[in-house]
């Protein structure tokens, strides 16, 4: 028979039930094909049919090999010659076409081998031939030298051939950055820069499906690579979900990073939820919790921290007792008791100098608590919290707690949007020994509500840039603190400092609070201080900055018309409560001008009449006096006979004192 040209190989995947897989080359013999099981050559377990037949045949199983199994049947003949022809001898046909087929089966054998192997290009003439002998290319590798040409590289440590894939094979490849005067280092020394849990075991492949948790508990991985990072390296997670035991994960001393990271506890259930970079227990980030030590310049990349899909709120996001000089940034916290807890715990630990920034923070009891308590005398100072948006709180957005001799200074807490919270809720709340502390909040929703927006139990110094209060949002009980609000109602019930346009007329205030004016200018008042408690108390002037200060009246006349008005030198002074006034008023042409003359005050008269006196010295010399009325806005000129004091021509000169109290 004749030999056709055919595929000699055929490759199948198992699926555990069939027996049966045909082969499409024709064979002279079952041993001339290979049965290869997952790429091993396999003589036993099958039997073969179809032996010389054109089209092939079958190779049946006698046990279906195993769903997944990699079943591979080759042409291999048997390079060997069996048939002698006699000289004169019978020249049977089929006997000489099977000789003759052998030959092609086995050529075709060949040709499909060396199809798969490596070659030159068509225009390569010269042979590429390696030289060296069996003892010279020990423990070497092939590869081409500048030229192209085969040559043997040495890949060996003492006398040992190095395997890549070897635990040291990183060791020996070698990497250089990009760009002028790197160094060249090893690949294992550049991937150790940073350390992931996978690289201890740790598998992330866990999954949820409507609340059932499977996957592998990546515990003791979490805590091998924690404990190998100890301070100084960087911690990856990478993305995927990680189980691990609640509460049996050891506290983060290093630098954490995993953005994608989903870390769940093992027992899970609705109150355990929660997504991106945390461990289950108390609290989702626990940091240093019941340890004497600081840790120092850490820092979190977290992408989210939330609450159940049913919205139970889980016990705290963030809780730090021992974080100094930090960096944790967080895109979401969302359904937790606490959202970022700073607290100074009974092992007198220091909680300072951090930087936390949260992009939405919302849905939380309270937002922001720096805690210390009232035994000993700790500090959280000089932290830094950014937040570009928070709403949704049912006790506080931020809450300075604790007592005794703790403090709480010198922090700084930028929002840019607070948003409303549920009733009942208060705003900022400052317990004992807050000082020093700034707050500004670039836009606060009128919607928050509760007892204030405003809650000061004992502080002192602190500052707040806060863009509108009203009178019954604001609670002082002790302490002296400084406001810059852009409402004209600002009020409270502690020795405090606010801006205003005006005499504060709502709210409680002690005596020693004061009201700076912002539209303070050289010919006003520079602020009101409280000089008797009440609501809202009585207040008084404080003295302008410069002694003497001019002032440019409006000049009428009580009946008619003054055609016109010359030159006006008129100036005045406050000292204490006391306005002081001089200076002279030329009336050009008085036209139908009769009565009195009105000239406006340059800060109004309180609640006592006031006189002052003058002399019209252009034409007549008349004395002159100057009524003030209680309350008024504006002095009556007269001459002493109770006359019109103008001419045409006439010199005004006046001066005289009054209280604006």
């Amino acid at each position: 028979m004749t030999v056709p040209v055919q595929t000699t190989f055929n490759a199948y995947t198992a699926n555990g039930a069939t027996t049966v897989f045909p082969y499409g080359f024709k064979i002279l013999a079952a041993a001339d094909l290979q049965v290869l099981v997952n790429n091993v050559v396999t003589v036993t377990g099958f039997t073969v049919s179809g032996i010389g037949s054109g089209t092939g045949g079958n190779v049946t199983f006698t046990v279906a090999p195993v769903n997944g199994t990699v079943l591979t049947l080759r042409l291999v003949p048997i390079l060997n010659r069996t048939v002698d022809f006699q000289q004169f001898g019978d020249w049977i046909a089929a006997t000489v076409n099977n000789e003759f087929d052998r030959i092609w089966l086995a050529l075709q054998a060949v040709f499909q081998n060396t199809s798969r192997s490596i070659k030159l290009r068509e225009d390569t003439v010269t042979d590429q031939v390696i030289t060296e002998t069996a003892a010279d290319r020990a423990n070497k590798m092939i590869g081409f030298d500048t030229l192209g040409a085969l040559k043997l590289f040495v890949m060996q440590t003492g006398t040992s051939l190095v395997n890549l894939a070897a635990s040291s094979g990183s060791s020996l490849v070698g990497f250089i950055q990009s760009g002028t005067g790197a160094v060249t280092r090893t690949v294992q020394d550049k991937t150790r820069e940073y350390v992931s849990v996978k690289d201890f075991g740790a598998m992330g492949d866990g999954a949820l499906v409507a609340g059932v948790l499977t996957g592998t508990n990546d515990t003791a991985a979490f805590n091998l690579a924690i404990a190998y990072c100890g301070k100084t390296k960087i911690l990856e997670i990478p993305a995927g979900m990680y189980i691990v035991t609640p509460g049996a994960v050891n506290p983060f001393k290093c630098s954490v990073y995993g953005p994608q990271a989903t870390i769940i506890g093992s027992s899970y259930s609705a109150d355990n939820w929660i997504v991106n970079l945390r461990y289950e227990g108390e609290y989702p980030i626990t940091y240093g919790s019941g340890v004497t030590e600081l840790n120092y310049w850490n820092s979190f990349n977290i992408y989210e921290i939330i609450g159940s899909p049913d919205n139970t709120k889980i016990n705290n996001g963030v809780y730090c007792s021992a974080l100094d000089q930090a960096s944790i940034y967080i895109k979401v916290i969302r359904g937790c008791s606490k959202g970022i807890w700073l607290d100074g715990n009974t092992n007198n630990n220091h909680q300072g100098t951090n930087n936390i920034y949260i992009s939405h923070l919302y849905e939380c009891d309270i937002g922001i608590l720096l805690h210390t308590p009232s035994t000993i005398g700790l500090f959280c100072e000089s932290n830094r919290f950014t937040v570009e948006y928070m709403y949704g709180f049912t006790t506080a957005a931020i809450s300075l707690a604790g007592g005794g001799t703790t403090v709480k200074v010198d922090n700084v807490f930028d929002i840019i949007s607070c948003g409303p919270s549920y009733p009942g809720a208060h705003g900022i709340m400052l317990d004992a020994n807050c000082n020093r502390n700034k707050f500004t909040i670039r836009s606060w929703d009128a919607g928050v509500t509760g007892a204030g927006k405003l809650i000061i139990s004992d502080g002192s110094n602190n500052l707040f840039k806060i863009p509108t209060f009203n009178a019954s949002q604001i609670t002082f009980i002790t302490g002296t603190n400084i406001f810059d609000c852009i409402s004209d109602v600002n009020d409270g019930n502690g020795r405090s400092q606010l801006i205003a346009n005006a005499v504060p007329s709502v709210g409680k205030y002690r005596v020693g609070d004061i009201a700076w004016n912002n539209a303070a200018a050289s010919t006003s008042i520079p602020a009101w201080i409280c000089t008797a408690a009440g609501t809202p108390g009585t207040w008084t002037p404080l003295a302008l900055a410069t002694t003497w200060a001019p002032w440019t009246p409006t000049v009428t006349a009580a009946v008619g018309t003054i055609t016109t008005v010359g030159t006006i030198a008129v100036k005045y002074s406050v000292i204490g409560s006391t306005v002081f006034f001089s200076g002279s008023i030329t009336i050009t042409t008085n036209g139908t001008g009769s009565g009195s003359l009105s000239v406006t005050l340059p800060i109004a008269n309180g609640a006592t009449k006031a006189q002052g006196s003058g002399r019209e010295s252009g034409v007549t010399g008349a004395a002159l006096t100057c009524s003030i009325g209680p309350g008024a806005t504006v002095m009556l000129i007269r001459k002493y006979d109770n006359s019109y004091p103008a001419v045409d021509g006439a010199i005004i000169e006046i001066g005289g004192f009054y209280s604006i109290t």
